[in-house]
């Protein structure tokens, strides 16, 4: 005699192969928005890196004795007097861009997507013949209102203690 499929098994299998699909699918769309906030949060953490890197490298070169201070912070210009001339940081919160300029006069926009740190707000300020810098942070879409972590991320500055401000230092500074 012979069997075969009947109309309950025909659903059973159709069933399970529906809940695969769907299993997969899940993942497919859950691997992809990882992907995607794993992106957006890389790109932030790779501006800050950039500017913070860019601005410590600067400042490392600044000269300056007493009267003539190797640093300057007059809002939102931050001068570094070197040897071969000047170059001039420019922290501009409207316009969420952090620019720099070198001793030729050429302008590079660093980024464009600086923000005060919603805790500690920002805040630049000469100290012991170096910069401190409080509360900078980058966020991937400065203009959107969404404060989503996954799609709107936002990287500042915190070192281990939970203190969200760096210090940079000349190396050739005279007190003289």
């Amino acid at each position: 005699m012979k069997r075969s499929i009947t109309f309950v098994e025909l659903a059973v299998s159709i069933t399970l192969l529906v809940v695969i699909i769907l299993g997969v699918s899940a993942f497919d769309v859950a691997s992809k928005r990882f992907l995607r906030s794993s992106e957006t949060r890389t790109t932030v953490l790779n501006e800050m890196t950039f500017v913070l890197d860019h601005l410590h490298r600067n400042v490392l070169e600044g000269a300056g004795d007493i009267n003539n201070p190797g640093l300057d912070y007059t809002a939102p210009d931050l001068t570094i007097n070197q040897e071969a001339g000047s170059v001039v940081y420019t922290f501009d919160l409207a316009q969420n861009q952090i620019r720099f300029r070198n001793q030729a006069g050429n302008l590079q926009t660093l980024t464009q997507r600086f923000v005060p740190d919603p805790d500690s707000g920002f805040i630049v300020a000469i100290e012991d013949g170096g910069v401190r810098i409080t509360g900078m942070a980058i966020r991937f879409d400065p203009g959107s209102a969404q404060q989503d972590e996954f799609a709107n991320p936002l990287a500042t500055l915190v070192d281990v203690t939970g203190n969200r401000t760096v210090y940079f230092f000349p190396l050739s500074h005279s007190w003289r």
